[in-house]
């Protein structure tokens, strides 16, 4: 699920490139909540859990990129039905530096280690759509994934880690 401000065609475009080309994988669904800013974020994420229909929800925002395997990973991490799908990402600036992100559940905030970051499983790990469901976003426009992860986290059970980097969060390209 992507929440989309209008004046991100571009960046946009270059995820759906990638998430489109994965679609010889059947199972899954794109879905694109749009507008100039008039939403918060949080009601943006609120609808698109209501209007997708799958039996595992995520989010992408439209000005990051996932690489050409995101969608097999986590197909294949959602076989056995847990709860939620833990993975590894990347915060990078815009000079190219990258800090390492492991989403994880049972991690109640966020703490460095090392030169890795440990974050909860929030909006953009796989999770069931009941789940999710169950929590939803606060309608505020910042920290509305904090307070979902808060709101998720107690009810996560079991999950699957794809040991991989899934996602890359652009700094500096919002």
């Amino acid at each position: 699920m992507i929440c989309h401000l209008l004046d991100r065609e571009k960046q946009l475009y270059q995820l759906l490139d990638v998430l489109v080309a994965q679609q010889v994988f059947n199972g899954f669904e794109i879905i694109i909540e749009d507008d100039n800013g008039e939403l918060s974020i949080g009601e943006k994420r609120n609808n698109l859990l209501k209007r997708a229909i799958g039996d595992y929800v995520c989010f992408i925002d439209d000005d990051d990129m996932v690489p050409d395997y995101y969608v097999e990973e986590i197909l294949k991490a959602i076989e056995t039905g847990p709860d939620c799908v833990g993975f590894n990402g990347a915060i990078v600036s815009q000079e190219g530096k990258r800090d390492l992100v492991s989403y994880r559940m049972g991690i109640t905030k966020v703490d460095r280690d090392g030169q890795w970051f440990r974050a909860g499983i929030g909006h953009l790990s796989p999770v069931k759509r009941e789940i999710a469901l169950s929590a939803m976003f606060p309608e505020v426009n910042s920290a509305e994934d904090v307070e979902y992860a808060k709101l998720i986290q107690p009810k996560l059970k079991t999950q699957v880690v794809i040991d991989r980097f899934m996602y890359f969060y652009l700094q500096g390209n919002k």
